[in-house]
């Protein structure tokens, strides 16, 4: 693109969500370049939603964390969604 970010293709963005060793936590985005991190859940999700608009110059329509692997995902800043409360 003429503005040097990535076009989002797909409406939702998915982050896979783990546990640092020192404390705190890092989510890397699946598919995408993009890795955050955060001492607390709502400092990763101000992370996520800062990277995924300097990453594509908005917000994909629904960004989830998904928990160590599972299924189950936290919808991030505040978008529509189900799933397991971290």
């Amino acid at each position: 693109m003429a503005n040097g970010r990535t076009p989002v293709r797909n409406t939702q963005l998915n982050f896979l969500v783990a546990v640092r060793t020192g404390g705190g936590y890092s989510a890397d985005a699946i598919g995408h370049p993009i890795r955050v991190e955060g001492d607390r859940i709502r400092d990763l999700r101000r992370a996520v939603s800062d990277a995924v608009r300097a990453h594509f110059g908005r917000e994909p329509v629904q960004v989830r964390l998904l928990v160590g692997g599972s299924q189950a995902a936290e919808p991030a800043v505040g978008e529509a969604g189900v799933g397991r409360a971290l």
